[in-house]
């Protein structure tokens, strides 16, 4: 009774102020799961497998803390509740961030990759303590509001979304770009902080408001005073290396580091070592390819770094192109590279390209003799974009005749088993499509893979050329390359690659060889892994049996919902599956963006700020509405959602045909459903009926589930496995099923709010 006498008495006082800690929430969580994603990403040296796990933790935790806040606030919490719930949230981002560094120390070296059970235990750590709190902000919130009027979980659910647009908007324009992660998570604290103070002083809490405001100032200090920040960010990242860190520093696309070992520094970038200021072994294999031309005058080179720019400029090459995506990455590396490392970057022959390399290479006019993709392995979606079909078919289109490509993936020089294998064949088949004349060379443990429309020399012509040139690398000596390339090892490998062949093409739109990369990751740490279960959902066997369960699932639940009635359970379920549906199109709009228009990091922030922006907007609309036709609008919604799913295909095609239109068609597609969800949001809390509170709190954790589910499905099984279209059919067909359970909503409010 007390907590209702409190809200009743302190409304007025407290509607800014708790609007406020409602729009910081969301701004809070948005802007720290971006910012703590980063950092276990570098923890881990992750990819997209890292991300789903982030994802679903993240969904998971602040569902449990929403779920059970829902239960203990439901009529109790109050304005010293929020209060409390802020100020302890301050000190919780920061351990939070302590832990995700510590994360890092999985190994005895830098870029030792973490076992996937010490990934999921270390992400869970770093995020239960503020993803719980979190959560139950939301569940206080619906408490209040939901005293106060009799759509408080809805405007609860608007303001979050706000915040959140908010932090898309400032992340995007402002901190993306001059982020230091320190100073961004002690800000946020304060912010936290700041609204505790505020919160409490409306409702006469002095003893509460001095509290929250003397933890605002101890974190508002460093967050302001750049020195500080920068050396209590040195500290916590030596609990990631235990190594001599010299630099670092964080842009839009991710975090460079320098470090230093006796009189060598490793240049890394999130946690992945790139190269080293003494001699570099795999630099050296562009010579394989530039000797391999008569006449490498025009030359493009993705990847490698500077040692591989100074290698190539042994060879008697009028133009190099060198691709990076990250202009203020490589004006921070410059800074500490060599006079033999830097002079060549300024050189006449250097051109210095920051762009995405496959936008480059499908657009360029510019037609090259060679083309050298010194990258990493295809463990990651962005990674695998380079080993496609679709690649192939481009960089073919860009080079001269006669011109060759080369590229390369880390095996075992003859013996090709399990992934690996599968790997290599699906890359050597959508190599082949575009190359008639294919040559394979296993150097320092890799396969190179030459390819031209015309004849190749063997190693010993290489090797001649090389000479010829007067290119004398430490490493691809003459003696190396007859050692490593001499016919019966070359003869070896290229028939364990002809053996490979059956493997599924790697294209865009089906990233087989991601997926393979990220099983082989699996199977490091767990040799027995049962795995073979996925071959058969590759191949379509198994996915088109989930369809019959899902269609069978949605009649089982029509059949029961006429016999006994739809209750709150089954709404939940609904918006589980809508949370499903918008995680899943969000994360399909993201893959697709990444293929057809680069790795353009600041338009994939905009369009997580569109999906902030839908989700705000769906739910403000939804609210306006009255009651009496939620069923309706709640089936409506499952309909539009189906049909975009279905259309997901068509999108994905004409943003390919013009990319760029791509932001405006698959940011349209992410607005869209990100608009539906947040209409259902208010659409199933009038349906549920009884507490708005605990309804409110309930669906949100419902919704967070739903798209936990998605996360992993998608991202994790679907794309990889069985590529965009067919990821967009299953899809459609969990809509569908949704669509057919909802029907009996159309005449089930009554009936629900009788029985709450």
């Amino acid at each position: 009774m007390s907590g209702h006498s409190e809200g009743e008495s302190a409304a007025r006082p407290t509607e800014r102020p708790l609007s406020a800690a409602l729009l910081g929430m969301g701004f809070t969580a948005l802007m720290y799961q971006v910012v703590i994603t980063r950092e276990l990403i570098v923890s881990f040296v992750g990819n997209e497998l890292i991300v789903g796990i982030i994802l679903l933790t993240w969904m998971l935790i602040v569902a449990a803390g929403s779920a059970i806040g829902g239960r203990l606030a439901a009529g109790r919490a109050s304005i010293g509740t929020l209060a409390w719930l802020q100020m302890l949230l301050a000190p919780l981002l920061a351990a939070g961030l302590a832990l995700a560094r510590l994360a890092g120390q999985q190994g005895d070296f830098p870029g030792e990759i973490a076992s996937p059970l010490a990934a999921v235990v270390m992400t869970a750590a770093a995020l239960a303590p503020p993803c719980l709190l979190l959560g139950a902000q939301f569940a206080v919130g619906c408490s209040i509001l939901g005293r106060r009027n009799e759509q408080g979980a809805s405007r609860v659910y608007v303001l979050e979304a706000s915040g959140a647009v908010a932090a898309g908007v400032l992340f995007h324009f402002l901190v993306a770009d001059h982020l230091n992660v320190v100073a961004a998570v002690l800000g946020l604290g304060a912010l936290n902080a700041a609204l505790a103070c505020w919160l409490s002083a409306a409702a006469a809490r002095r003893r509460l408001a001095v509290a929250a405001g003397v933890l605002c100032a101890i974190c508002l200090g460093p967050a302001l005073w750049p020195p500080a920040s920068h050396a209590i960010d040195g500290r916590l990242l030596c609990l990631r290396w235990q190594r001599d860190l010299v630099a670092w520093t964080n842009t839009r696309y991710g975090m460079w580091s320098v470090s230093r070992q006796a009189d060598q520094l490793t240049f890394s970038h999130d946690g992945l070592p790139i190269f080293t200021t003494g001699p570099q072994p795999q630099a050296e294999v562009v010579h394989l390819a530039l000797a391999a031309h008569p006449r490498p005058s025009s030359v493009l080179m993705i990847g490698g770094g500077p040692p591989a720019i100074r290698e190539a400029l042994g060879h008697p090459i009028d133009r190099l192109d060198y691709v990076e995506l990250d202009a203020r990455g490589m004006e921070f590396i410059r800074r500490y590279l060599g006079t033999d490392l830097a002079e060549p970057l300024h050189g006449p022959r250097v051109n210095l390209r920051f762009t995405d390399g496959r936008a480059l290479v499908k657009r360029t006019d510019v037609r090259y003799d060679v083309i050298v993709t010194n990258l990493p392995d295809p463990t990651t979606a962005v990674a695998n974009r380079y080993y496609t079909a679709e690649f192939f078919a481009e960089a073919a289109r860009a080079l001269r005749p006669g011109g060759l490509l080369m590229t390369g993936l880390s095996s075992p020089r003859t013996t090709l088993t399990g992934e690996r294998r599968l790997t290599v064949g699906g890359v050597w088949r959508a190599l082949s499509a575009s190359f008639p004349e294919l040559a394979v060379l296993p150097v320092q443990e890799h396969l190179y893979l030459l390819a031209s429309r015309r004849s190749l020399p063997d190693p010993a012509g290489i090797a001649a050329r090389m000479a010829q040139r007067g290119v004398s690398p430490t490493f691809l000596t003459p003696f190396a390359i007859e050692a490593e390339l001499n016919p019966l090892a070359v003869d070896m490998a290229a028939e364990a690659v002809r053996e490979a062949s059956g493997a599924p093409v790697n294209t865009d739109f089906r990233p087989v060889a991601y997926h393979l990369q990220m099983r082989l990751w699996v199977r490091q740490f767990a040799p027995r892994a049962g795995l073979d279960w996925l071959d058969p959902v590759a191949q379509g066997i198994a996915g088109r049996g989930a369809l019959a369960l899902i269609v069978a699932a949605a009649v089982a639940a029509l059949l029961l919902g006429r016999v006994a009635g739809y209750g709150r359970g089954v709404v939940a379920g609904e918006i589980a599956v809508i949370g499903l549906l918008e995680m899943g199109v969000q994360l399909g709009v993201i893959f697709a963006f990444q293929t057809v228009a680069g790795y353009l990091y600041h338009q994939i922030g905009l369009l997580m700020t569109l999906n902030m922006l839908g989700l705000a907007l769906g739910a403000w609309l939804a609210r306006r509405l009255p009651d009496r036709h939620s069923g309706l609008l709640f089936v409506g919604v499952c309909a539009l959602f189906t049909a975009l799913c279905v259309a997901i295909p068509a999108l994905m095609r004409a943003a390919a045909a013009a990319p760029s239109l791509a932001t405006a068609i698959l940011g349209g597609a992410a607005l869209l459903a990100s608009l539906f969800t947040g209409a259902a949001f208010p659409l199933g809390v009038s349906l549920s009926g009884g507490s708005e509170s605990r309804a409110g709190a309930a669906l949100y954790a419902a919704d967070l589930v739903g798209g936990a589910a998605g996360a992993a499905l998608v991202s994790i099984l679907l794309v990889p496995l069985t590529g965009l279209d067919a990821s967009a059919r299953t899809l459609a067909a969990i809509g569908a099923a949704a669509f057919v359970a909802s029907l009996p909503l159309l005449r089930s409010l009554n009936r629900i709010s009788d029985r709450t």
